[in-house]
């Protein structure tokens, strides 16, 4: 529910999950869906970014999904 422009959530852990949540695709799209890049953006492990992609039920497209140019050509 939005109150004053500003959404409110049940709990402080609501509001930190959601925040987690958010900051975890944004460095996953910067980082094109790789999630080596993306933990590095993050200044965590990959180990530890798997664990919250999991946790927060973060949907990410494997590598075979992505648009990636055939070797040797560039985008």
């Amino acid at each position: 529910m939005a109150v004053g422009g500003m959404v409110q959530y049940a709990t402080l852990y609501d509001a930190e999950t959601q925040f987690r949540r958010c900051f975890v695709r944004m460095a996953l799209e910067q980082a094109g869906g790789h999630r080596t890049m993306a933990a590095e953006r993050l200044g965590i492990g990959r180990t530890m970014l798997q664990r919250l992609i999991k946790d927060l039920g973060i949907e990410v497209p494997s590598a075979r999904c992505r648009n990636i140019p055939p070797h040797g050509e560039s985008s």
